[in-house]
């Protein structure tokens, strides 16, 4: 699902079935660079579960890249075109915001830089959130596709996804004849499944054990995370050949489980369908192991996936 908010970046969320609700905000201008007023939508369960009333927030540390292109030609620090420029002496810009200074509902991202648009024409936007997840550095070598590495290793908090994870791509609403004073309005695109697992009843779970990592292998098929390639026209995803896709793990520093060994752990990665899983456990005083050989759990894009895994047969 793709949201359009005027003055904001928004990532729109999927829920079955959700209302996403937006407060009305005033433009965020600066001097220094572009700017970009943003918030993420306030959930509405329909299905009454946990996640009734709360908000999906931007969090401290926060921060987003932007790139942007003139008459559909990527456009290099100085604002000159990368069409202009000998192969291979120039590469497009790729900018970094400001980080946030504390965890809000509605954030004001500033990108700073030299906006200078010395080349005539239409200007669109496009953005990258968050800006941890790209790894081509400040050149955009390979404009419009852009390296990013979704982590394998992720640390939720104990009702949500690692906010590092949770991969966005934007582009602004609005061509523009030239830099704008006003902040950019984008349009979000998530870029991943949310996965909320309940894990059940582990097998011989005694008073006293804390969860210390939960790991999650599917079939070699299922490319979750690790590095990709994305276009930022098509939102294509392509796997890079070196990347270990199908594993993840989960940090169980956050994790609260109860006395018969059932615990909540939130994933974010790739939209995938698994045909088989190994799910284990590692306590502060055991490791519990669980195998599905054969299944079908899809796991859709821009949607809180539901799955939960009964661990009573695990081997502890």
């Amino acid at each position: 699902m793709k949201k359009t908010i005027k003055l904001f970046i928004a990532g729109a969320f999927a829920l079955m079935p959700i209302v996403a609700c937006q407060k009305e905000e005033v433009a965020f201008t600066s001097t220094d660079g572009l700017s970009f007023t943003s918030t993420k939508p306030i959930l509405e369960d329909e299905t009454k579960t946990a996640w009734n009333g709360s908000s999906i927030q931007w969090s401290k540390g926060d921060a987003i890249r932007v790139a942007y292109t003139c008459d559909g030609v990527w456009q290099n620090a100085d604002g000159s075109a990368t069409a202009d420029e000998p192969k291979g002496s120039k590469t497009a810009k790729m900018y970094q915001s400001k980080s946030l200074s504390a965890d809000a509902e509605t954030a004001q991202f500033t990108v700073p830089g030299d906006f200078t648009g010395t080349a005539a024409g239409r200007y669109v936007f496009y953005g990258a959130y968050p800006a941890s997840a790209c790894t081509d550095g400040t050149g955009f070598s390979f404009a419009p596709s852009l390296t990013v590495t979704i982590p394998s290793a992720q640390t939720p908090a104990a009702d949500s996804f690692d906010s590092a994870a949770d991969f966005m791509l934007g582009t602004s609403a609005n061509t523009y004849k030239g830099i704008p004073k006003e902040a950019v309005s984008m349009s979000w695109d998530r870029m991943v499944a949310h996965a909320q697992l309940t894990f059940k009843t582990l097998n011989g779970f005694t008073a006293g054990e804390t969860i210390s990592k939960v790991e999650l292998t599917a079939d070699s098929e299922a490319d979750m995370v690790g590095k990709h390639y994305i276009n930022l026209d098509t939102r294509i995803v392509t796997k890079s050949s070196s990347t270990v896709a199908n594993a993840l793990t989960i940090n169980g520093t956050n994790i609260s489980v109860d006395e018969k060994g059932t615990f909540v752990a939130w994933a974010s990665f790739l939209p995938c369908t698994m045909k088989s899983l190994t799910v284990v456990v590692t306590t502060n005083k055991a490791t519990y192991t669980r195998e599905i050989a054969s299944c079908e759990l899809v796991f859709k894009k821009n949607a809180r996936n539901v799955l939960a895994v009964n661990m009573s047969s695990a081997i502890r």
